[in-house]
C-alpha cells in the first residue's frame, strides 16, 4: 500500500518524483544529506546489528559519538542497566543479526542507535512488528516516554492498529499509495 515508500521518503532515502518532502518546512531535496540525517533517526523492523561489540553496533549512526553520548541514549532507551550487566558490557561481542539477544533487546539498542543522533524526527517502520505482546507494550511505552520528555516526532508505520492507537496522535490509513483515511 505504500508504507516502505513512505518510509523511505520520510527518512530521505528516496525523493517524490512529484511534491515534497518536507522537514520543518524545508524540501528535503534542499537539505545537505549530513543534515537530513542528524535531524532522522531511523527504526526498521529489521534491527541490522552486525558481528562485533554492542558499542560498535550503537556507534553505527554516529562514529564520532562519545561514550557518554552512547550511554545516554542507551538509558533513554531504557538497555543501559541490561548492557552493564553483560560481561562485557559495552564491549561484549555479539553475533552478525544480533544473536544472543532477544527480540526487544536488538529493538532497544536500534532505538538508542537512533538517540544518539538526537533527532527531531524518527521513523519507525514496523517496529513491533516481530515482539510478543508484552514486549510490544513496553516498547511503545517507551517510545511514548520520549516523546513526552524529549518532544520527538515520530512517524509510526504498523499493521498493528492497536499498537498505532497506543503510539500516534494522528493516524493515516493508506491504499494503493494514497491516504484513504486520517483521524484518531
Amino acid at each position: 500500500c505504500g508504507k516502505s515508500t513512505l518510509c523511505r521518503l520520510a527518512a530521505g532515502f528516496a525523493f517524490p518524483g512529484e511534491g515534497a518532502v518536507r522537514l520543518d518546512g524545508r524540501d528535503t531535496r534542499a537539505l545537505a544529506s549530513d543534515e537530513l540525517r542528524g535531524a532522522l533517526g531511523v527504526v526498521p523492523q529489521e534491527t541490522v546489528l552486525f558481528s562485533g561489540t554492542i558499542l560498535e553496533n550503537l556507534k553505527l549512526a554516529n562514529p564520532y559519538a562519545t561514550f557518554e553520548q552512547v550511554v545516554v541514549a542507551c538509558r533513554m532507551a531504557e538497555i543501559h542497566g541490561t548492557i552493564e550487566a553483560l560481561p562485557g558490557g559495552y564491549q561484549t561481542p555479539i553475533g552478525e543479526r544480533g544473536v544472543g539477544l532477544s527480540g526487544g533487546q536488538r529493538q532497544r539498542l536500534a532505538i538508542a542507535r537512533a538517540m544518539i543522533l538526537k533527532p527531531r524526527l524518527v521513523v519507525l517502520d514496523e517496529p513491533t512488528s516481530a515482539l510478543d505482546r508484552s514486549v510490544q507494550k513496553d516498547i511503545v511505552e517507551l517510545l511514548r516516554e520520549l516523546q513526552l520528555r524529549h518532544g520527538l516526532a515520530y512517524v509510526f508505520i504498523s499493521h498493528d492498529l492497536a499498537v498505532v492507537r497506543a503510539m500516534a496522535d494522528r493516524i493515516m490509513v493508506m491504499r494503493a499509495g494514497r491516504i484513504v483515511e486520517q483521524g484518531s
